[in-house]
Parts: structure tokens; sequence; C-alpha cells
């Protein structure tokens, strides 16, 4: 048998008998008490997966060029396609998900609220005193939230089709970053990946600022990458400003700028250094606009404090280390979904051994920067979240690579996130 048809077998096969797996481990230590729904699911995986993996090739490659075809005045195909599938499935998890199954959602609606009735500056002057806010967060995903608010009503529904939105951004800038650094098959493949983490409709269809942090994380990487090759300063002007965006919707977007440091470095023309310099000139004059306003009102102070307590969590307390060893053991599996493993494992050994490739390197930058930094801080799922477009671009390298096998991992992908 030769390597191809050995990648055509073993990557769907893994893929499917890891989620069955995965869903049985999580019946034999009890980690959900809900065994009704785990029986259900179980019965799915058993059912599903082999449907997914028997089906020919050429009929579900059939199937996806019926469905992400071009449709006369709407542009490209897979625009709509993607946009359809977020949009219908994000939709309904927003109305759908309980309140406060992953993030503090009730602290984020109270924030909102406090700027749907009085505006920036009502908020503004009860900074300290909002819980979720005042001792961690910049202002700008209140301040956006409260302002759909007063113009739909103060409702949490409103305020998750906002993260939505968001969501969508980061799938149709993924599509457009993996179609300039790859071309346009491998755009689409890393949106679907990106897709099938279960961690991102959780996110996306949640009152949150993970999801919005992370599509300008994108954001500012793809439009960096683009001023490198079309020297424009204007679009270094909106680079920054979404750069700035970012970091004042979660602090964690200043960890972009190592990644910004590599294409600086790897940039070959004096002319596009400048602009990647003129990109990050705007971002930290947003930044420090912020920053002294924060010193203004009195929370600076609080804010450094806690995210330096934060920060020290793995290297000074027991309970860091517990939280690092189920971050690495249990929380990253399920977000990334255990499925997506084999296909990750093959694209990251491609990218690791590829000859001087920048491109590649860039992910392998992006990846380690976040993974890395929280991993030694305070180790999240959610909080790595900016580095899953990395990911799933990683992975979509490594079914390119095996082209036999990629139309059933793709679909084995989606039938196992709608499982998850």
């Amino acid at each position: 048998m030769t390597r191809v048809d050995t990648g055509r077998h073993a990557i769907p096969l893994s893929s499917a008998g890891l989620q069955v797996l995965w869903i049985l481990a999580i019946w034999w230590t009890g980690a959900t008490a809900n065994v009704d729904k785990l029986q259900i699911l179980l019965v799915c995986a058993l059912i599903l997966c082999p449907v997914a993996y028997l089906v020919p090739a050429d009929s579900l490659r059939c199937v996806r060029r019926c469905v992400v075809a071009r449709w006369p005045g709407t542009g490209p195909g897979e625009v709509v396609f993607l946009s359809g599938l977020v949009i219908a499935v994000a939709g309904v998890y927003s109305i759908f998900q309980g309140v406060e199954t992953l993030v503090a959602e009730r602290s984020v609606y109270d924030a909102s609220v406090v700027v749907a009735r009085g505006g920036l500056g009502a908020l503004l002057a009860q900074y300290g005193e909002l819980y979720w806010l005042g001792i961690q967060h910049p202002p700008f995903v209140p301040w956006l939230n409260g302002t759909a608010m007063a113009l739909f009503g103060e409702s949490l529904l409103v305020i998750r089709l906002v993260s939505v939105a968001f969501g969508l951004g980061t799938v149709l800038t993924l599509y457009g970053f993996g179609r300039d650094l790859y071309g346009r098959a491998a755009g689409l493949t890393a949106a679907l990946c990106f897709i099938c983490f279960p961690y991102f409709f959780r996110l996306s269809a949640a009152a949150s600022n993970d999801i919005q942090v992370t599509f300008f994380f994108l954001l500012t990487l793809w439009i960096a990458f683009r001023v490198r090759r079309d020297l424009s300063w204007g679009l270094a002007a909106v680079g920054g400003l979404a750069l700035g965006l970012g970091i004042l919707s979660k602090y964690p977007m200043v960890l972009v700028y190592p990644v910004l440091g590599y294409l600086f470095w790897t940039s070959d023309r004096g002319a596009a250094r400048a602009r990647l310099a003129f990109l990050v000139s705007v971002s930290v004059a947003i930044a420090l606009a912020w920053l002294g306003l924060a010193f203004h009102i009195g929370i600076f102070q609080l804010q450094s404090g806690t995210l330096t307590g934060f920060s020290l969590s793995v290297a000074e307390t027991i309970w860091g280390k517990w939280m690092f060893l189920e971050f690495a053991t249990t929380r990253l599996p399920s977000a990334l979904g255990v499925y997506s493993l084999p296909a990750l494992i093959v694209g990251g050994v491609f990218v690791v051994t590829r000859p001087r490739d920048p491109n590649d390197r860039l992910l392998l930058v992006w990846s380690a920067v976040v993974f890395g930094f929280f991993s030694v801080t305070l180790p999240d799922s959610r909080y790595c979240l900016p580095a899953y477009p990395a990911l799933a671009l990683i992975m979509a390298r490594g079914l390119d690579q095996l082209p036999q096998a990629k139309e059933k991992v793709l679909w084995l992908l989606l039938v196992e996130c709608a499982l998850a």
C-alpha cells in the first residue's frame, strides 16, 4: 500500500475512531452527568462517521462542487457557502446556548446595559465597579454591545448576534488570508477546519470578547501580509486601526506584535518595513490613548495588578499548575475536537519539515507565540482562540498533501463537529 493510500484511509479512520473513544472516555470517567445525551451522541457517532467514511470521495466532491458553486451576482460561491453556514448554525446556537455555560455572559451583559442606558460616559464613570470589565478588560466590546442594545433592545440575544457577526468576519478573513498564502482551495479548507473546532460556534454565539480579539488578530496579520506586497500607506493605517481596536477589545491582542516582528524581519524591502512600522505606530497611539484615559479614571493600577497576578498563576500557584494540566489533557482537545488531531498532526509535521517556506514559518511563529505565552501564564483554551486560525491553516497544508483523503476528512470533520 502506498503512502497516499495509507493517508487516504488512516486519517479519516483515526479521526472517526478518536471521536468515538473520546465519548467513551467521557462516559467512563463520569465527566458529565448527562448520560442520556452521551448515549445518543455515541450512537450517532457510530452510525454517521462510518457512513461519511464509506461514501465514495468522488460523490462527496460532487456534492461540494454543487453546494460551493459560483452563484450569479454573488461572487465566489465559497463566500456564500461559508456565510450561510456560519449565520445559520451560529444564529441557532445563539438562541439556545445556555447562559454562562462558557463565559461570564451576565457580567458582559451588565456592562453593556450601562452603555445602552447612559452611553460611554456612564460606562467610564463606573468602570472600576463593573466586576467583569473593571478589573481586567478594555472598553471596546461593551461599548459596541451597548450601542447595539440601544438600537435593537436590551437583550442577551442582541449582543450574542454581535459576536456572530465577528465570527462570520473571522471565517471570511481566514478564507481570504489562506487564499493569499496558499491559494483559493487552501483558503476554503482552512475556513472549514476552523469552523469545525467546537469552540468556534460556542464562542461566536456567546456574549464575550474572545471572537472579537480573534477577528482583529487575524485581520491585522492579513493586512500586514498584504502591506508587504502592495506597499500601501492607507492599508497600513487600516491595519493599525484594526490592531488598536483589538487591544481595546482584549489585552492579549498585544501578542500580535511578535508575529508582526517576524513579518518585519523577513521583509526584504525597506518600503515594506516602513509601512509595517507605520501600522505599529498607529496601534501604539491608540493603545497609549486608552492607557492614559485608564490612568485618569483610576483603573490603570487595578487592571495592571489583576493582569500581573494572572500572569503568575502557572509559575506561583498550585491552581495554575493544575489548570495547565487540565488545559493540555482535556480542555484544549475539547476545544479543537479530538477528531481534528490527525489532520493537525499531519499538517504540523509537513509545516515543520517544509524546507524554509516563509509562510509556513509564519504559521509556526503565530501559533507558538500565543500558545507559548498562555501555557506559562494563564492556560485556558478560549484565551488561545487567536491562534486557532493558524492551526486551521496548518491542517489545510497537511490535507493539501493528501488530496485522496482531503474530501472525506473535511466531511468527517463537519459531521463530527455537529456531534461535538
